[in-house]
């Protein structure tokens, strides 16, 4: 699996945990197209390195966050100074 192809997976898990609508453990592995068992180290490495808390609610057949919780990922470009604070040519008043 590319890298981005995890974050695309990420994204779509996070959106199904939101919308708590991830079905049973077998329902989500088979939308994220991942195997059971990879879900489960998938949930582990989640919950151990990013400390998110997902839980399964069995009457609503879903896992959940118990927090509230998003998944961002990419890269930002900031304004160059220019162009966040455009400064006068001094030059231009000067006698």
């Amino acid at each position: 699996m590319t890298f981005t192809h995890l974050i695309h997976k990420l994204a779509y898990l996070d959106a199904l945990l939101k919308k708590q609508c991830t079905g049973s453990p077998k329902e989500l592995s088979r939308k994220l197209k991942i195997s059971r068992a990879y879900w489960f180290k998938l949930k582990t490495e989640l919950e151990e390195n990013f400390d998110l808390k997902i839980e399964y609610n069995a009457q609503k057949q879903s896992y959940r966050y118990t927090e509230p919780t998003d998944f961002k990922f990419g890269f930002f470009k900031h304004p160059t100074p220019d162009t966040r604070h455009p400064t006068p040519d001094k030059d231009k008043h000067s006698l």
